[in-house]
């Protein structure tokens, strides 16, 4: 296992945790949403694609469930209750350039 990932991992998983605990648009969302898109964008840097895409679906080892996501190559949706919708994405193939992160209400 990739010394990233075990280093990571907690940190999304408690990002995550604090995110889910808001209500989209509560003040706070915009700077965990900012943690998290850097924190994958880390990711991105060290490991590229393959490493973004570990840390993203290590957030099932703590209860989460994702679904991928057609839209782009590397994106996924944790299941959430209607109307919360969290997508975790990246674009640029096997060389990531941009990590980014949507959590609102909404329909997906």
């Amino acid at each position: 296992m990739p010394p990233f990932r075990l280093l990571s991992t907690p940190a999304l998983e408690r990002l995550v945790g604090r995110l889910l605990a808001l209500r989209p648009g509560e003040p706070g969302v915009e700077s965990l949403q900012h943690a998290i898109e850097n924190l994958s964008m880390e990711a991105l840097g060290r490991g590229g694609r393959a490493a973004g895409e570990a840390l993203v679906e290590s957030l099932v080892a703590s209860g989460h469930t994702l679904t991928k996501v057609d839209a782009l190559p590397c994106m996924w949706r944790v299941v959430l209750a209607p109307p919360r919708v969290l997508e975790i994405w990246s674009t640029g193939g096997d060389r990531p350039v941009v990590a980014a992160l949507s959590y609102r209400s909404g329909r997906p």
